[in-house]
């Protein structure tokens, strides 16, 4: 009975707090509202290897544009040879099996993750969402 009612006020008082955040990530009106805010740092890090014309055709394809778009300045691109890159990178969710690879990464951390090679558009679409999902 004591775990009942323990769950029931957990519940209830998740209910009755407003949300810190909202969906677009600013900071509501509220008790926390003085609280300092964290800048983080996203980049978009293309994992590639030498001999690759999948890579190659990412950087001819998309990169160019990619670089055009708002996107760039919210997560920059960057290319990284992928053994080296396995090799130094400890915020990697899992290892790298398909190249080209496009890794969201949050102060060098994986978010989230785009493998293999799609149309610019449907790329674009995806890191966009990825973006959004992060909450960052």
């Amino acid at each position: 009975m004591r775990r009942f009612i323990f769950a029931v006020l957990i519940l209830a008082c998740a209910l009755a707090t407003p949300p810190l955040l909202s969906t677009k990530g600013r900071l509501q009106a509220g008790r926390n509202a003085e609280l300092p805010t964290r800048t983080t740092t996203l980049e978009l890090v293309v994992v590639e290897v030498d001999q690759c014309r999948h890579c190659a055709h990412f950087r001819e394809a998309i990169a160019p544009g990619y670089r055009k778009t708002w996107l760039e300045k919210r997560a920059p691109l960057r290319f990284v040879e992928a053994a080296a890159f396995m090799a130094t990178s400890t915020g990697l969710r899992q290892p790298i099996d398909t190249v080209p690879t496009a890794i969201l990464m949050a102060d060098g951390v994986e978010v989230d993750r785009v493998t293999g090679l799609l149309d610019p558009e449907m790329f674009y679409e995806a890191v966009t969402f990825m973006i959004e999902r992060s909450g960052v």
